[in-house]
């Protein structure tokens, strides 16, 4: 299996998961609207400068932990 045929396999699979969560894109106003009731998620971008989506809301940042037991 190429790189390539990778690649548009999961484009394919986005554009399904897209087409079933009825999104719609607008690059103007930096969302994701999603469903009937037209639920706004802001789209975000990654240091790369692509677009991140969080459905789930942003994620978590990482636990720090010290430790104490010097």
């Amino acid at each position: 299996v190429s790189f390539e045929d990778v690649e548009l396999f999961l484009a394919d699979d986005v554009a399904r998961a897209l087409k079933t969560l009825q999104a719609k894109l607008d690059f103007d106003k930096s969302e994701l609207t999603l469903f009937d009731e037209e639920v706004k998620v802001p789209l975000e971008t990654n240091s790369a400068g692509q677009f991140t989506v969080y459905l789930l809301g942003p994620p978590a940042p990482p636990e720090t932990t010290f430790d104490q037991s010097w």
